[in-house]
């Protein structure tokens, strides 16, 4: 089992090559209640970004947990808090699906400092052809 505490990374909501709707609905948590959040998706749409994101904006750490070794009694005792193993605990779920126009752009403006290119276009068009994660 691992647990990383506090290693949170440069994700931002405004770094982030997620659907503008996905962003702005975690923008909106506040720390005035607890909202159990399940982010599903394909490896490399942006899960693990998109916690880091939340947690630098709500300056808060993040718990890693290695969870393939470990036997639900493990994982209750860690967790010590019945309630958050009750089922319907997730208040939001997020599918993480794959790249789109938007993302790929905000990538290549992220990472190569690209934002204006004549092949955009026909980049877009492909993006809609082709099912591809920002990670590939």
């Amino acid at each position: 089992m691992v647990i990383l505490i506090g290693v949170v990374g440069p994700a931002t909501f405004a770094t982030l090559a997620v659907d503008a709707d996905v962003k702005d609905s975690c923008r909106r948590v506040g720390k005035s209640w607890k909202r159990g959040y399940l982010l599903y998706g394909l490896p490399g749409t942006g899960k693990s970004s998109l916690i880091a994101a939340m947690a630098n904006y709500l300056n808060f750490d993040i718990y890693d947990l290695e969870l393939a070794d470990m036997t639900n009694s493990m994982l209750r005792q860690l967790l010590l808090d019945p309630a958050l193993l009750r089922p319907g605990r997730m208040d939001v779920q997020i599918n993480m699906s794959y790249c789109n126009p938007c993302g790929f752009r905000l990538l290549d403006s992220n990472y190569h400092g690209i934002t204006q290119h004549e092949r955009f276009e026909d980049i877009d068009a492909l993006i809609g052809k082709v099912e591809i994660t920002p990670l590939r």
